[in-house]
């Protein structure tokens, strides 16, 4: 295929057969820096100028947009870059070049990448990076309203980044008066009367469906047929944590999203509480500290009567198996969740210390 290089600018070009993206509206292409040689994202909107109509007519991004992403500058927010326009005959382009997110959207990987947020301390991170990045948005007076995983990209390191500001308004009336983004992900009309809590809503069900990644084989438009068919529910209970199609999902973190959905939390608060809170190790580590650390001591009695102790077994809940105990014996034994066992204290695996 031949390949026709596109400058975007004096300082950014792309080539056409370089598309890493495309939608109804606009194609995102790998460009290049020309002074630096980094790679950076280029998308393109094509416009068609009408009979008659003046060039300046046919740009759809007023440069209000420009203005609200120019300044941003968090590390859980996309780095806008610069934009440009140009008209080629009938036709107007518009530009936007951003930094290069080498795994794309969030709704691509946890389809390409199902069982990352199995790991809790991976979602319990990602969790946080798009909190902090909407609290950066809010604290700059951003309502985004369109919050959903394809509109938060993922970099190469696997940072999260809120992206995609076209329908993000600047907070000067500190209320919104009307209903934009994606419908599975609006929060319902008659429950928030702040912008911030609208966003916020999206967050929790963009949330739900990084949860159920986890465990749906059928990807994302599964895990979305899920959530519309229990909709109705999560809008008039404001909550995820008591549906019964969602049990699969670790507790704290459903209640999470609750918060997300309550209309009454704001973000610093959902930040500081469990399991996302940082706390101070009771076993005197200086390291962060959710619980998660946490693994069980057991005793276990055998018929010789030496009580064995196993270190650093961690009970998923899930177990249905016997564990060969490490003691003298070599004796299978119960598993601790069954009979026969007694938690003796825990013990932090970052400590190495017991925990009282």
């Amino acid at each position: 295929m031949n390949k026709t290089v596109v400058v975007a600018n004096d300082r950014y070009e792309f080539t056409t057969n370089d598309c890493i993206g495309e939608g109804a509206q606009a194609t995102v292409f790998l460009g290049s820096d020309k002074r630096t040689g980094k790679r950076v994202a280029i998308k393109r909107i094509k416009h068609r100028i009408m009979v008659g109509q003046p060039p300046s007519n046919a740009f759809k991004v007023p440069e209000e947009e420009f203005k609200i992403i120019e300044p941003l500058d968090h590390p859980n927010v996309l780095r806008y870059l610069d934009h440009s326009r140009h008209v080629d005959g009938n036709k107007a382009y518009e530009y936007i070049i951003t930094e290069y997110m080498e795994h794309k959207s969030l709704s691509t990987f946890i389809e390409t990448n199902p069982t990352t947020y199995k790991d809790t301390s991976r979602l319990r991170k990602a969790f946080k990076q798009i909190l902090k990045g909407l609290s950066y948005l809010h604290n700059n007076n951003i309502i985004h309203r369109d919050i959903k995983p394809a509109n938060i990209l993922v970099s190469s390191d696997y940072t999260l980044k809120i992206a995609d500001f076209g329908m993000s308004k600047l907070d000067i009336q500190r209320s919104i008066t009307t209903q934009v983004g994606s419908q599975l992900f609006n929060a319902p009309d008659h429950a928030y009367g702040t912008s911030k809590q609208t966003d916020l809503w999206s967050l929790g069900i963009t949330m739900l469906c990084m949860c159920m990644s986890a465990t749906y084989a059928g990807g994302h438009l599964t895990i979305y047929q899920d959530i519309t068919s229990e909709l109705r529910t999560i809008h008039q209970s404001r909550s995820v944590s008591q549906i019964p199609r969602f049990n699969t999902i670790p507790n704290e973190y459903l209640l999470v999203i609750d918060k997300c959905l309550s209309g009454k939390s704001s973000i610093e608060d959902i930040l500081s509480s469990p399991p996302l809170g940082n706390y101070k190790c009771p076993g005197g580590g200086d390291h962060d500290f959710s619980g998660t650390n946490l693994e069980p001591i057991m005793d276990y009695s055998h018929k010789d009567g030496w009580g064995g102790i196993i270190h650093g077994h961690k009970c998923c809940g899930q177990c249905s198996g016997n564990f060969r105990c490490k003691g003298r014996c070599n004796n299978k034994c119960e598993h601790p969740r069954q009979v026969g066992t007694k938690i003796l204290s825990n013990y932090c695996i970052k400590c190495t210390k017991l925990l009282k």
